[in-house]
C-alpha cells in the first residue's frame, strides 16, 4: 500500500514536471514563431527594395 502511494506521488510529480516543460516549450515556440515572422518581414522588405532598384535600371 505504501509503495502504491509512493508510486502515485512520483507519477503525479512526473506529470507536473512534464506539464511545466510542455508549457515552457510552447512559450519558446511562440517566441521563435514571432522572431521568424519578424525576420521574414525584414527579408521581404529587402527583396522588395532590391527588386524596385533592379527594375528601375
Amino acid at each position: 500500500m505504501i509503495n502504491t502511494l509512493r508510486n502515485e506521488k512520483r507519477s503525479r510529480e512526473e506529470i507536473d514536471t512534464l506539464r511545466k516543460e510542455l508549457g515552457n516549450n510552447l512559450e519558446k515556440e511562440a517566441l521563435l514563431s514571432r522572431n521568424n515572422l519578424a525576420l521574414s518581414q525584414q527579408l521581404d522588405k529587402i527583396i522588395v527594395g532590391y527588386l524596385r532598384e533592379y527594375c528601375n535600371e
